[in-house]
């Protein structure tokens, strides 16, 4: 499973992912080490080890997803929006091109109107 997902991800984030497991599997093997030997570990500072790589993952996580999603938000245009940030930045429009831009802003007209 972790295979599939590694080949799933870009470089950035291979690396990233890497560096937990490089990080996760020496822990992990020293408390299978403490299991075996009959040690609980959960009385020993291994645990914190565990937990600091568990929040640290989290927040990797939702660093890429944030990245991830703010690539998303922004290839996008508000029509709209922009029209009503237009018309408030002219000043010398005259009435039609307000009414224009006003058109727009509501999407009641989405062809724009030249003025010769």
């Amino acid at each position: 499973m972790y295979k599939k997902k590694i080949t799933r991800v870009n470089l950035k984030e291979k690396s990233q992912y890497s560096n937990i497991f490089f990080a996760k599997a020496p822990t992990t093997l020293f408390t299978l080490k403490l299991r075996c030997s009959g040690v609980c570990p959960d009385d020993h500072p291994v645990k914190s080890e565990l937990e600091r790589l568990r929040l640290y993952q989290e927040k990797l996580q939702r660093f890429i997803d944030l990245s991830k999603a703010l690539l998303r938000l922004s290839t996008t245009l508000n029509n709209q929006a922009a029209s009503r940030f237009m018309e408030h930045s002219l000043p010398d429009l005259i009435l039609e091109q307000r009414q224009s831009m006003r058109d727009i802003s509501r999407a009641e007209d989405l062809k724009i109107k030249y003025v010769e």
